[in-house]
């Protein structure tokens, strides 16, 4: 699959030369809507955070082949931006990985400063994705 160029602003994002409206908007769909994805913690919800969230971890996603290696993922430009949207994306971020783990970890560990994976669950999915549900539902997050 062939890698997107990305140009953000407030809320556009432009995809090419592979991405276009109609595969964005099947993205949208297939990873989950926008209400869908509000979280049920405590934390505050902003809308406008979960909307770039949301378009970041679709372009993120669509880049994603079968094959990709986790530093591949973690240098994604999207990853990257959404870890720059700082902790306002970490309702968003525990959601998602609540309804479908993936590798979030890092921007997790980036925005927190913390990293509850235990040294025996590190490359273990299921238990590094348990680690940080348990510490997102601790602080308010789900």
């Amino acid at each position: 699959m062939p890698s997107a160029v990305y140009a953000m602003s407030e809320e556009k994002v432009r995809f090419t030369p592979a991405a276009r409206a109609s595969d964005r908007a099947t993205d949208a769909v297939a990873f989950g809507r926008l209400a869908d994805m509000q979280t049920s913690g405590s934390a505050p919800y902003n809308e406008e955070v979960h909307r770039k969230f949301l378009t970041l971890a679709v372009l993120w996603k669509y880049d994603q082949g079968p094959s990709s290696s986790v530093m591949d993922m973690v240098i994604h430009p999207a990853y990257l931006q959404i870890i720059g949207l700082g902790r306002a994306v970490l309702p968003f971020l525990f959601g998602q990985l609540e309804r479908e783990p993936d590798h979030w970890f890092f921007a997790l560990a980036a925005i927190t400063g913390e990293d509850p994976v235990p040294p025996e669950s590190s490359g273990n999915l299921k238990a590094m994705t348990n680690a940080w549900l348990s510490w997102g539902r601790g602080h308010g997050y789900l």
